[in-house]
């Protein structure tokens, strides 16, 4: 009985370790210059954490800094055109 008592304790431990595990990864590729890894790193904690707003930001500054984020971009903003929201 006094086991079942300490099980969810030990599961919620084990999943900020993960999610750690994961935003330390995706840190560290970063640095290292691997973005694409970097952010594979970030979306694989996202997936066991959905709601981790650390990981989220993670991912978004991840992208940001990403050399592929300018190719990924459409044609008409690789021109040089832009919106303007009239």
């Amino acid at each position: 009985m006094g086991n079942k008592a300490f099980r969810p304790r030990r599961n919620l431990f084990s999943a900020c370790s993960l999610r750690s595990a994961y935003f330390r990864q995706g840190v560290a590729l970063q640095y290292l210059g691997r973005h694409a890894d970097a952010l594979a790193a970030f979306a694989s904690g996202l997936a066991q954490d959905p709601k981790s707003l650390q990981l989220l930001v993670g991912m978004v500054e991840a992208a940001m800094k990403s050399p592929l984020r300018d190719r990924r971009a459409g044609p008409a903003k690789r021109r040089g055109f832009s919106y303007s929201g009239r």
